[in-house]
């Protein structure tokens, strides 16, 4: 005598929904790294193609231009919040919502340039990631010319 285990066909499409939108979050997350990959690649060959219209080109950018500058300087837990500040500021692999005004608030609460890269340096630190391929990979070109605008207004010392 064989016996057949009872199935709901509720459960068994629970089942399914859940293990269709687990691939979905896991496809998503992969496509996310290789665009991020693909940006920073882009971003190293523009650098060597257009130096001048690349994001590189601003050394507020550089995470060792703060040690060059004699501009006034933040404190280094004060580069830290700003750091852990625009890293909250990114949407999650499975919320993609970025917080744009955060990025830009951290930007204009800053004095002058090397405060910048000190900023950025701290934020190499905290995740290991250039903050510039950071930008250039999260953010769309409207969103970055922003940034950009920002960071340019600053004085360089």
């Amino acid at each position: 005598m064989t016996r057949t285990i009872p199935y709901s066909p509720w459960l068994l499409g629970l089942g399914l929904a859940t293990a269709g939108l687990a691939t979905l979050l896991v496809v998503k997350q992969v496509q996310k790294g290789r665009n991020r990959k693909a940006a920073r690649f882009l971003s190293e060959l523009e650098r060597a193609l257009i130096p001048a219209k690349a994001i590189n080109s601003t050394p507020a950018l550089d995470i060792r231009h703060w040690q060059r500058s004699s501009g006034k300087r933040l404190s280094a837990k004060a580069a830290q919040n700003h750091a852990k500040t625009i890293q909250s500021a990114w949407g999650t692999w499975y919320w993609p919502n970025d917080d744009e005004n955060r990025i830009y608030g951290v930007f204009r609460a800053l004095q002058n340039q090397a405060q910048v890269s000190q900023v950025a340096d701290a934020y190499y630190q905290l995740t290991k990631v250039n903050l510039m391929d950071e930008l250039r990979s999260r953010l769309d070109g409207q969103e970055l010319k922003q940034v950009l605008s920002i960071i340019n207004a600053l004085p360089t010392s």
